[in-house]
């Protein structure tokens, strides 16, 4: 198995395209993303210059569960860079996202897409290291992402799918918002070498 990539950077660089005619509301979300550093600063690279007024906690901010992480806002002199610092340390086992929405314009032009970067802090001693969930309807995709010794996974019993770079995903129907998942990681040998319980967000 392929070793994850670690993520030591202080950032991740994210590309956001702005559009020249309306704006769309449905957001995209990017893929999930584990990092290790509980001060993270996201950098956000604008492909135009933004509208430095369209630039806000209103535009731009990070959610936990519903609620707004606070954060600082810092936009580059020629309007193309934005970073995004956490004003207080994320926590492990909260899940995370980075919200970029149509509010942040350029030449009065709305952004292309809504963003959303979802996020969680892992400890690289772990052998799982974060587990997120997303509901659509009835059905909830779970994604694990694991040190490189964990070889298979399963949640509540079933094999989960092996995804590469150390992530494992699972679709589940009809799981209620606040279930507990039972998480077991095993080596190459098969031996179970991690345990972890997971409360559906």
């Amino acid at each position: 198995m392929k070793k994850i990539t670690k993520m030591v950077a202080a950032f991740l660089v994210m590309f956001v395209m702005i559009l020249a005619t309306s704006q769309v509301a449905t957001a995209q979300e990017w893929a999930f993303q584990p990092i290790d550093d509980a001060n993270k600063v996201w950098e956000i690279r604008f492909n135009f210059p933004l509208d430095p007024q369209s630039v806000s906690s209103d535009s731009v901010y990070v959610l936990e569960g519903s609620n707004k992480h606070a954060t600082t806002l810092d936009l580059a002199k020629d309007g193309k860079l934005l970073w995004v610092y956490p004003a207080e340390p994320y926590e492990k086992e909260k899940q995370y996202r980075v919200m970029i929405t149509s509010g942040v314009k350029s030449d009065g032009k709305a952004l292309k897409t809504p963003v959303e970067v979802p996020f969680q802090l892992v400890d690289l001693n772990d052998k799982i290291q974060s587990v997120y969930s997303k509901t659509v309807n009835v059905l909830t995709t779970v994604t694990v992402t694991t040190s490189p010794d964990v070889h298979s996974v399963k949640i509540s019993g079933d094999e989960m799918k092996f995804e590469g770079n150390n992530t494992f995903t699972q679709t589940l129907v009809d799981v209620k918002n606040g279930s507990t998942l039972t998480i077991y990681g095993y080596d190459e040998n098969g031996k179970r070498i991690e345990t972890k319980k997971y409360k559906v967000q």
